[in-house]
């Protein structure tokens, strides 16, 4: 049903415009360039949206340059990949609104469906994984330069395939990917083998002023603009902190407040077994996954958004150092 879907309403547009998420991060680009390029492929006009500065910790893929400011116009069909809500489209509400017809292709458990159409897999890995399903059930050819980058949300979304997430399948459709052109080198030494030294500096110091909770089994620290002032760093380089603190051993919940502006915190929130981050994320307005979920609290600095998760998060204990789910 899912593939009909999808194949029809490609096969009924000439003018495409696709984008996804504000604050993109590797399934974001992966899923919605690496969808365009095959829909270029398949000789459709394509429009790849710009609605955020582009991660400076991705800058090493040429595929970069297909993204540019456009005006927005109507088309035939709009596409956001990996967005669980109309308010994450950012820049592409515009076209959202003068489509003809949308389409959704999510892996968000909290993604009620805000399009005419939607294709929603909460058991997906990534939106990546779910746009190369869909792709290899309809025989769709899959160009190099769009292997690379669903390979890449593939790789990122499952933290190189060590998540719960990652079934068999997601490794055949990885393989297949490569056998395709994916530059699969270029990706892991890109990302995982030229870490910048400031982060690691900068990733001591978050650790070591992490306040941990029930019985040592959740970490919650906060990120400062005037750590990564001092750092260099941008945001997005920061994203794999709140994987680290859950990393820790014994830890179950991690929680990293990151500061946008004094008054304006981002959580994320990870768990490893028992806890459901996504229902808490949901009680602030944000969404996510089981493992892994995060939103925004306006109107608090930090350390007001610090006693506040240090409150929410102390719930899920018992009193006697163990993690119950609540």
């Amino acid at each position: 049903m899912r593939e009909k879907i999808f194949k029809e309403q490609i096969e009924e547009a000439k003018t495409i415009a696709i984008c996804s998420h504000v604050s993109p991060d590797g399934d974001a680009l992966g899923s919605s360039l690496g969808l365009g390029l095959c829909l270029e492929a398949m000789g459709k006009e394509v429009i790849y949206i710009k609605n955020d500065d582009y991660p400076k910790n991705f800058m090493f893929l040429k595929q970069k340059e297909l993204l540019k400011d456009q005006a927005p116009r109507p088309v035939d069909l709009f596409i956001v990949t990996d967005v669980a809500a109309e308010s994450r489209i950012g820049d592409g509400l515009e076209f959202f609104k003068l489509a003809k017809n949308s389409l959704c292709i999510d892996h968000h458990r909290t993604n009620s469906g805000f399009c005419k159409h939607n294709i929603i897999d909460p058991d997906a890995s990534s939106t990546c994984q779910l746009v190369s399903e869909l792709l290899v059930e309809n025989k769709m050819d899959i160009p190099k330069d769009a292997a690379t980058m669903l390979y890449l949300g593939m790789v990122t979304d499952t933290n190189r395939f060590l998540y719960e997430s990652t079934e068999s399948k997601t490794l055949r459709l990885a393989a297949h990917l490569i056998d395709q052109g994916a530059e699969k080198q270029l990706i892991h030494n890109s990302l995982y083998e030229s870490t910048n030294k400031d982060y690691l500096l900068l990733e001591g110091e978050v650790l070591s002023q992490t306040k941990y909770i029930c019985g040592n089994k959740i970490s919650i620290s906060t990120l400062s603009l005037d750590q990564l002032e001092k750092y260099k760093l941008s945001q997005a380089e920061t994203d794999p902190l709140v994987s680290v603190l859950k990393s820790i051993e014994g830890v179950e919940v991690s929680c990293l407040i990151k500061e946008n502006a004094e008054d304006f915190q981002k959580v994320s929130l990870r768990s490893k077994e028992d806890i459901d981050v996504s229902k808490i994320a949901l009680e602030f307005g944000g969404g996510g996954h089981i493992r892994a979920s995060g939103f925004p609290l306006e109107g608090l600095n930090r350390q007001e958004a610090m006693e506040i998760m240090t409150e929410r998060l102390e719930k899920l204990c018992d009193g006697k150092g163990n993690i119950i789910s609540k």
